[in-house]
């Protein structure tokens, strides 16, 4: 077998939070990360920074337990104040695979893979060495930049665990944000744009990591000391009502381990039951989501209102996000784990077989559809800003309209929208029939070019889900319906309601269209908000029919009890 056929090359595009212990002298910082991954912990990470004789040294150690890799880089700087050049680069794979590869700059830059043998001069020396299993080395970018004279610096990268397959430079642009306090570190923020965004907050003083984020693949990275002193939990207990109780719950499914918290009203008897199905991405319980930082919290708050009214309430992580474990193959496996959490609650005691709901937000309307469709013990079903087309025509009118707004605002070309559109319609073909797909062609936007390409990547599992039709699925549903929408969600509109409505016999189903009332369901008084603002909070008239709409269509009744607000 030749060295190149032994060589076992991990390239994972993995998220990293990092918690970490900081011990410091005059010449060595060390860090211990914990890395996490749509807030679920999938390896550990340390650093060590050396100054003296005029040279910075970084030394990292990765290991992922589950994956069985671990792998070690360094890198020498010169110079001890910034911008610094850099002088060498070794990267080794010590468990999980083979691959040992240095990286020298001088006359010209070159690198070395041990196992070939072989040396490969690269065409510039404005490059660095980052790679995705080693992410935390993203913080030698900003040692590069020199915030004294420049706001953005154009630069490249190679990924080492790509070269044994050829040398790819690919572009990179490092932007300097500001100066931010995170916890008690002043640092600076810079961006690092290599196709997606990478956002990374250092130490001023030396450079050294505080915090990563790369919203687009929820990867985040984190000191530990922040991580040490944590927000305090939200409770929405002003609501009136009964007092309530959350225990946290784990439930084995296939191939993964749900967990979850269910909300008990603190109420004598059998009483409603609820599941709560969150929506797309990685969005955890409570509704809160990793690619952007900050609370939203608006599924615990729904939780809380109708434990506040005397309902069971079922809220758990996907799999594979926060405490969740578990692979996604395809979009049955979702299905399947709310079907499975239904199955939960009504075997408790405290739950009212007769009377189970599921209540499914944005995509978990339609995946609560899915599961209504089949099963014949459910009281009624609930959508909350669901959508009432096809998921590629959803996604293809976000983006034409996305596109045909910047266009209008003189950002990109005229020609975009057309651009945009035909390399929709083109991935999709790509998607269903499995063919080859170049993004490139169409001369996109980055963040248009990522989000195409998060579909190429995922077809296996995304594949059911371009081509599920929710107001069919729904059109089989026999139980009363419930719809819910705001007219300022700019992610679904008030169409997809009014179609998911007509899928439906008058009879059935429920419409409230609320004016003003974003993707969240929280109030927006006429501008856009930040999901993430904790002084917002859901509406309380959606709240009210909500509740209204779940006692109603239950068979329990409350022999004392006030109405909340």
């Amino acid at each position: 077998m030749t060295a190149s056929k032994r060589l076992l090359i991990l390239f994972t595009a993995l998220a990293i939070v990092i918690g970490a212990s900081l011990c410091v002298n005059a010449q060595t910082v060390t860090r211990e990360y914990v890395i996490r991954k749509a807030g679920a912990e999938i390896g550990t990470t340390s650093i060590e920074i050396s100054q003296g004789a005029d040279q910075t040294n970084l030394s990292t150690v990765v290991v992922y337990p589950q994956m069985g890799l671990e792998i070690h880089s360094e890198y020498l700087f010169a110079g001890i104040d910034f911008p610094k050049k850099p002088v060498s680069y070794n990267f080794s794979v010590k468990a999980g695979g083979v691959l040992d590869l240095e990286l020298q700059w001088a006359d010209s830059t070159a690198y070395t893979i041990k196992q070939l043998g072989q040396t490969v001069e690269l065409p510039n020396s404005n490059v660095l060495a980052l790679d995705n299993n080693v992410i935390s080395d993203y913080m030698v970018a900003t040692w590069i930049f020199d915030k004294s004279s420049m706001d953005v610096l154009e630069s490249s990268l190679v990924v080492p665990v790509q070269l044994p397959y050829g040398t790819q430079l690919a572009p990179m642009i490092i932007s300097y944000v500001g100066e931010e306090l995170i916890g008690q570190h002043a640092t600076d923020h810079f961006q690092i744009n290599i196709g997606v965004v990478v956002d990374v907050w250092v130490e001023q003083i030396d450079r050294s990591l505080v915090k990563l984020h790369i919203p687009m693949q929820a990867f985040e990275i984190e000191a530990v000391d922040l991580a040490l002193d944590p927000e305090a939990e939200r409770v929405f207990d002003d609501f009136g009502g009964f007092n309530f109780q959350e225990l946290e719950f784990s439930l084995n499914v296939e191939r993964a381990k749900l967990s979850g918290t269910m909300t008990i009203p603190e109420v004598d008897g059998e009483l409603p039951g609820v599941v709560l199905v969150a929506g797309s991405g990685p969005t955890d319980r409570d509704g809160n989501s990793y690619v952007m930082p900050g609370p939203a919290d608006y599924l615990k708050e729904i939780s809380h209102y109708l434990a506040s009214r005397g309902v069971v309430v079922a809220r758990f992580d996907k799999r594979g996000v926060g405490e969740s474990t578990g692979e996604v193959h395809s979009f049955s496996d979702y299905i399947n784990d709310v079907d499975a959490v239904v199955n939960l609650l009504a075997t408790l005691t405290k739950v009212d077989a007769e009377s189970l709901f599921i209540v499914g937000h944005s995509e978990g309307a339609w995946l609560a559809s899915e599961v209504a469709r089949k099963r014949e013990d459910l009281a009624g079903l609930v959508l909350l800003a669901g959508s009432g087309y096809p998921f590629f025509d959803t996604i293809k009118r976000q983006i034409t309209s996305q596109s045909e707004a910047a266009a209008a605002a003189g950002i990109y070309d005229p020609e975009l929208p057309e651009r945009a559109v035909k390399a929709l319609d083109d991935m999709y073909q790509a998607v269903l029939n499995n063919t080859e797909y170049d993004v490139s062609q169409y001369d996109l936007p980055a963040e248009f070019e990522q989000l195409i390409l998060t579909f190429v990547y995922q077809r296996d599992v995304l594949k059911d889900w371009l081509t599920a039709d929710p107001a069919g699925v729904l059109a089989e549903v026999k139980v009363p319906v419930l719809i819910m929408q705001g007219t300022a969600d700019i992610q679904i509109q008030p169409d997809d309601a009014y179609a998911l409505a007509a899928a439906l016999p008058d009879e059935q189903s429920e419409l409230h269209i609320f004016e003003g009332l974003d993707h969240i369901l929280k109030m927006t008084y006429g501008e856009p908000l930040s999901y993430t603002d904790p002084n917002r909070r859901v509406d309380r008239e959606l709240l009210t029919i909500l509740g209204d709409w779940i006692l109603k269509h239950s068979q329990v009744t409350f022999n004392q009890y006030h109405l909340p607000f």
